[in-house]
């Protein structure tokens, strides 16, 4: 199919499942979660969706929403979520920056035995 045509079907989808949130129909809005889902919306978007719909159907509409999120996440509907890669290198060797003085000049007002503190805020007398 168009791509153009899947996220065509996709935002209506959207739109339907708001409308069914706000009147709290949560098997309803399982069902074109779903058919959103067959034409690649995302959790993400999914929980967009709901949010925007509970602008106007408010506690109602997310709270269903959500629960169908859950049921659909329950289901294994989404993927789980990857793996970090892993780090490279060793870890644990950063060193912590000088408190060198600057070029010509004392060190900074702010380092005090080799530990960079934040500048403090002098007040007038």
């Amino acid at each position: 199919m168009c791509k153009r045509w899947d996220t065509l079907v996709k935002v209506k989808a959207f739109v339907v499942l708001g409308v069914l949130a706000s009147r709290g129909l949560q098997y309803g809005v399982e069902a074109h979660m779903r058919r959103a889902m067959q034409y690649g919306a995302t959790k993400e978007e999914l929980f967009e969706a709901i949010k925007a719909a509970a602008v106007p159907g408010g506690g109602v509409a997310y709270s269903v929403g959500v629960r169908a999120l859950q049921v659909l996440e329950q289901d294994g509907a989404f993927a789980p979520p990857s793996p970090l890669p892993a780090a490279r290198g060793r870890q644990g060797t950063a060193t912590p920056p000088s408190a060198s003085p600057p070029a010509g000049g004392a060190p900074p007002r702010h380092a005090k035995d080799g530990i960079i503190m934040p500048p403090t805020i002098e007040q007038k007398p």
